[in-house]
């Protein structure tokens, strides 16, 4: 029997119909306003750790994410927010404090 036919007759064998839908609801995305853009929860994590010195792989280890991912963020965050390189970024986040009321764990 190839895999079609096994899993054509799973389907009909099962009475109840599939869904799409996640098994758990996810909570909402955050948004934080900064500047004329705004950062979500990750990328305000990430630009917060970077701001206190560490490397992307060091965010990476403490996010529990790849540091291309980091890498990642930050490039969307620098082409949203309108700068040609993260030292613009970090300089104009740092200087318009939009970090100071947020906490993260460390």
């Amino acid at each position: 029997m190839n895999k079609f036919w096994k899993r054509y007759s799973q389907l009909a064998l099962n009475d109840q119909p599939k869904t799409n839908q996640p098994k758990t609801k996810r909570s909402p995305r955050e948004y934080f306003p900064c500047e004329n853009s705004y950062l979500t929860r990750r990328e305000a994590e990430c630009v917060y750790f970077l701001l206190q010195g560490l490397t992307f792989k060091q965010i990476g280890k403490q996010l529990g994410l790849s540091h291309r991912t980091i890498e990642f963020y930050l490039k969307n965050l620098k082409i949203r927010m309108g700068y040609k390189d993260r030292h613009q970024l970090l300089a104009a986040i740092k200087q318009s404090q939009c970090l100071n009321q947020l906490q993260f764990n460390k």
